[in-house]
């Protein structure tokens, strides 16, 4: 798309010069860099200012003498790029676009729990949590009184200090399963000690559990079969640490702490080929049982194991997003 010109009235003597932008690429990927350049004639700049405007996240402004900025990119779909200079007399700008493929659709999604997303309230309280991926796997309350806190604010739920049933017995995204991504952006509010499970597939002996307790080392554990084999990590679940999970073929599962590949604390068995073929999700139980205490904001599971790159790209988008 050709940069739209862009002049400001300089003070009494008229406007002079031009500026022309570009970018190292039209296409940038989210959470990497992306160049950008002011080129101006007519006039000497002794400053330039660089805005960047989406309709997801607002605008934001850098101002420098230089005339090359180095931008991470963390805004999606198209951006547009401004960049205004002057000599403290006149001044010139222009604007040119650029597009961003959203992080979030980079492998097609198995579940996406998104409190973001405003769930099914009754009298104020959490009655169903919505699959977003659009599969139909929604987590009901069993019964009233399991309805979780919702905060509007952070947009979250929060268990509060009692069980709290949410599930789905009729299907899961998880059933036969091969390899898969998942996401987690959560805050456990109770000790490293304490077993709790954030969420569990399947039936209780052969189940797939995110578990959070310091028993098999560090304070987060990933396992099947009722954790005959699993991976454990220190990630810092009670400072909200986004957690990603990799499942591929029968290798050990591995997971992400903040976008980076963890050290294991300890590991036990190789994972199996494939999950094995039950129904039932459980929200913050094993099948009723380790009952989490604490909030979360999004667990996402894609289908597929994702890149380094693509892993750390989403970590990054699902810390920025607020609405």
């Amino acid at each position: 798309m050709p940069g739209i010109p862009f002049i400001r009235p300089g003070g009494g003597g008229g406007t002079k010069g031009s500026i022309s932008v570009a970018t190292s690429s039209p296409t940038p990927d989210y959470n990497g860099s992306l160049t950008i350049t002011a080129t101006a004639t007519g006039i000497t700049p002794t400053s330039y200012t660089f805005q960047i405007s989406c309709s997801d996240s607002g605008d934001a402004y850098v101002t420098q003498a230089s005339n090359v900025l180095v931008w991470t990119v963390n805004r999606v779909g198209n951006i547009a790029v401004t960049v205004t200079a002057t000599d403290g007399v006149d001044s010139v700008g222009e604007t040119t676009t650029i597009n961003v493929v959203d992080p979030l659709n980079y492998a097609t999604k198995l579940v996406d729990y998104n409190l973001n997303t405003l769930p099914t309230l009754v009298d104020g309280v959490i009655d169903i949590i919505p699959d977003d991926s659009g599969n139909g796997h929604d987590v009901t309350a069993a019964t009233s009184a399991n309805r979780l806190f919702y905060d509007r604010y952070t947009g979250r739920s929060d268990t509060g200090t009692s069980q709290k049933d949410l599930l789905n017995l009729a299907s899961s995204p998880l059933s036969g399963a091969t390899d898969f991504t998942m996401f987690m952006k959560f805050q456990k509010q109770a000790s490293n000690a304490t077993n709790q499970r954030l969420i569990s597939f399947g039936t209780s002996g052969t189940s797939f559990s995110i578990g959070l307790t310091s028993a098999l080392g560090g304070d987060f554990v990933v396992g099947s079969n009722n954790f005959a084999q699993y991976t454990s990590a220190d990630v810092d679940v009670q400072g909200g640490t986004p957690v990603a999970v990799v499942k591929s073929g029968t290798s050990a599962y591995s997971i992400y702490a903040d976008g980076v590949l963890a050290t294991p604390a300890a590991t036990s068995g190789s994972a199996p080929a494939a999950l094995a073929v039950a129904n039932g999700i459980y929200w913050g139980t094993q099948n009723g049982s380790f009952a989490f205490t604490g909030a979360v904001q999004r667990i996402i599971i894609f289908d597929g194991v994702l890149t380094a790159t693509q892993i750390a790209a989403i970590n990054s988008r699902i810390k920025t997003i607020n609405v």
